[in-house]
């Protein structure tokens, strides 16, 4: 587990995340405690085996969870609701370290004013299955689509 409480950490912490998935329902908003919490998957790139085939890889996935603290205010966008996939595309600290934001592609984000930045990643090693494909649609592109008799 890694406590984070500085801008370059948690920037440091959410790097290897990129590309990370999640579904709607592992992205959680506690207000009375003021913690969001994501749990996502990504392939262990590290400790990649090789697969049965000569120089074919067999990916291993872990489940990393990210836990935000003392959050101030919350504003959480996720257009294809709690059963879909989502990809983390980065983490942003701005305002001198009084806002976090998580953007998620398509184009859905969480977003959290916070007292200072106060975070924890839990990456236990926990082996996981690999996670569903995500269906990224373009907006504009579904949108012409939907037009068309």
């Amino acid at each position: 587990m890694t406590q984070i409480t500085d801008r370059d950490s948690f920037l440091k912490a959410m790097a290897p995340l990129r590309e990370a998935t999640f579904t709607g329902a592992d992205l959680v908003y506690d207000e009375e405690a003021r913690e969001m919490t994501l749990a996502l998957t990504r392939e262990d790139r590290a400790t990649g085996r090789q697969g049965l085939l000569p120089g074919r890889r067999k990916n291993s996935w872990l489940r990393t969870v990210i836990h935000v603290r003392r959050i101030v205010s919350y504003r959480q966008s996720l257009a294809s609701g709690p059963d879909e996939v989502y990809v983390l595309d980065r983490a942003e600290v701005g305002r001198g370290g009084q806002e976090v934001a998580f953007y998620f592609r398509p184009g859905d984000r969480a977003v959290m004013d916070v007292e200072h930045i106060e975070a924890r990643v839990e990456d236990a090693g926990r082996a996981t299955a690999p996670p569903r494909k995500p269906v990224i649609v373009n907006p504009v592109v579904a949108k012409e689509k939907a037009r068309r008799p």
